[in-house]
Formats: structure tokens, sequence, C-alpha cells
């Protein structure tokens, strides 16, 4: 009981701090955050392991001789540009600082504690607007390492758990069309390719992919949502651009769509007497929880907990998480936990009694 009223007064103090490091700029903000976590990491004697050209990382509690590693993570997704006196902004910071002294509370803990299930432990720390992992970080992933992160979300109530089999995330894949016609007087369309035209009718077509090309029961959504052209009220436009996203939920599906996608805009805008070209930037995979013993232990463990509420049916998240890239090698338990009150809590010293369930949790995954 005394080590936990330890534990529950170092996440008070590390919440009130990052709290306390608040500027009006959400990026400023989370810079002086990870400043006061590195000066706490230090002052314990926690090795960090940094990483060029990324603001990643990771807090290393394990003896170099021990290769059976836990990866710990937790992660919120909110918006990273936004101003203090935005209310949506208010509780991303407040989140952003619930992570973080959950994160720095569990390293601390982890520092003055031996685990026999996982000897060693690696804390990851991951700044919002972090689009990918390093490369370093991920060669060091293999069959010895094991992860579990926790997504903190303001949209699910306190207590609220979905640990769930099956897709968690969705892929977003950008795309940028550019359309080539030629240029003719209005009074003259025939001696010119309307790449406007062409434009509309490639929006068309592409929509054929998801109704007559994808098989309905797995998650597509194809959204063209720009488009730019035409510099004349009486000039055929010569060159357009259209630009949009493609949400996708089938690892095996997310595979063929920049193939499928370029075949469909090739032979549109020949159809219309122009050409296409598109500019495709696929995201990570789709995240998937499967039925590994280690899923089976943590989604056990939720249930027996009487404090928290485990769902099971929730639709996927339509935020990628870099953290996919891992799930192939490595053996990834993921999930949510809500902390809705909290985001919402405005008082000085707020409640923090469901995050402190949270790092409960946590340290369960490690004993056990």
């Amino acid at each position: 009981m005394q080590s936990e009223n330890k534990q529950s007064n170092l996440l008070k103090k590390h919440f009130s701090n990052c709290r306390a490091c608040s500027v009006p700029q959400w990026q400023q903000t989370q810079e002086a955050v990870i400043a006061y976590v590195k000066r706490q990491l230090q002052e314990a004697r926690i090795p960090i392991t940094e990483y060029a050209g990324s603001a990643f990382f990771c807090a290393e509690l394990a003896p170099a001789q021990k290769k059976r590693c836990l990866v710990l993570d937790c992660i919120t997704f909110s918006s990273y540009d936004l101003y203090v006196a935005d209310e949506a902004a208010l509780q991303s910071m407040r989140l952003l600082c619930a992570r973080y002294a959950l994160l720095l509370t569990l390293a601390q803990f982890c520092a003055n504690t031996t685990f026999d299930q996982f000897p060693a432990v690696r804390i990851l720390f991951r700044p919002n607007g972090q689009t990918a992992l390093p490369a370093e970080f991920v060669s060091s992933c293999g069959d010895d390492v094991t992860v579990f992160t926790l997504q903190l979300c303001s949209d699910l109530p306190d207590g609220l758990v979905n640990l769930q089999q099956g897709l968690l995330t969705v892929c977003k894949d950008q795309l940028q069309i550019n359309v080539t016609g030629l240029a003719s007087h209005g009074s003259a369309p025939q001696e010119g390719a309307d790449a406007l035209v062409a434009s509309a009718y490639i929006h068309l077509v592409l929509q054929t992919m998801v109704s007559r090309r994808h098989d309905p029961r797995k998650p597509l959504v194809l959204t063209i949502n720009g488009c730019q052209g035409g510099q004349s009220y009486n000039i055929i436009a010569a060159r357009t651009t259209l630009q949009g996203y493609v949400y996708c939920g089938d690892i095996d599906h997310h595979l063929l769509l920049e193939d499928t996608l370029r075949q469909i805009v090739i032979t549109s805008a020949q159809a219309c007497g122009c050409t296409a070209e598109i500019v495709y930037v696929p995201s990570v995979p789709p995240i998937v929880n499967n039925d590994t013993p280690f899923w089976r232990r943590i989604a056990k463990q939720a249930a027996e907990q009487k404090d928290i509420q485990l769902i099971t049916q929730m639709a996927p998240r339509l935020l990628p998480d870099p953290l996919s890239v891992l799930q192939n090698y490595t053996d990834m338990a993921y999930g949510f936990w809500g902390l809705a009150g909290l985001a919402d809590d405005t008082r000085q010293e707020p409640d923090l009694s469901t995050l402190e369930r949270c790092m409960d949790f946590y340290i369960q995954v490690m004993r056990k």
C-alpha cells in the first residue's frame, strides 16, 4: 500500500509539473514537457536512448545481458498546432501532460523493481506529431520484444477500456492526381481536351473502386476533397489537380490500392483525351490485435479488473499509428483507455483516479 501511495504521489507531482510547462502554443508546451521528462530521467540515472533526426526517445530499464524485453508505450492523438484559447487544445494539453506523467512514473517505478516475466523494459516517449518510428528503433525490435500500448482517449468515458481482437486502426493514404489536357477557346472546345471534365470523370470512376472492386465487409473510404484548375472563364482548362485520401482497414487490400488507383486514373483520363499521373503517399499499415498468448493474457487481466469496464466492440480508429510497422515481427497488444473526465477537468488539481488505474494496469502487465 505504501508503494502504491508513493507511485500515486509521483504521478500527481509529474502531472502538475507538466501542466506548469504550458504556454500559449502547443508545440512549445510539448518541448518544455519533454525537457522536464528528460531531466527527471537523468536525475533518476535512467539511461535514455535518443535517435538522430527524431524527437522520439526511450528510457532503458534493463540489464544489458537480458534479451527478453517488454516495450511499454502510451500515445494520444490530438491536434498539436492549436492555441490554448481553444477548448479542444486545452483538452489535448491535459492528455499530453497525463501521458508523459504516466510514462515517467512507470519509468521511475521500473528503475527500482525487478520483473521475472520481462527482465528488460523499454519505455517509449513518442511526441505528438511524430509521424514515423526511427529506423534504428525498429531494427532493434525482434522476436524477443513484446509491445504493449494504450491510447488515451478523450472521447471514451473514464474507466472504459477496449482491447478487442481484430482491426483497431486504419491506414490513411494521401493522393494527388495531376491531369493534363489541351487548352482551347471556349468557343472551340473541339480543339482542346478539357482537363476539368476529365477530372470530374476520374472522380466518379474512382468511387467504383469502393462500390464494385472492394469487399463491402471490409472498411474502405476514398475521398476527393479538392480540385484546382482553370485560369480564365472562357478558356478550356489544360491542367487540373485533384487531391484526396484513402482510409483502408484491410492489410492485404492496402498493398494493392496504389496500383488499382493508378489504373483507374490513367484509363479514365485517356477516355477524355487527356493524360494523368498520380502521386500516392502510403501511410503505415492498420493495427490488428491478433489472437496471441500475450494478447489473451492482457484481455483476461482487463476483464478481471473490477474498476474498469471492458468493451469488445468499437469502430476502428481513423488515425493510423506508426507502431503498426512492428506487428509483423513482434508480439503486440494494443488498446484504448477512456480518459474523457480528465480531458474535461479544468480544476487546478483534477481527479487523476482514472489515470492511476491506468498506471496500475500497466504495472500488472509487467508483473504477471
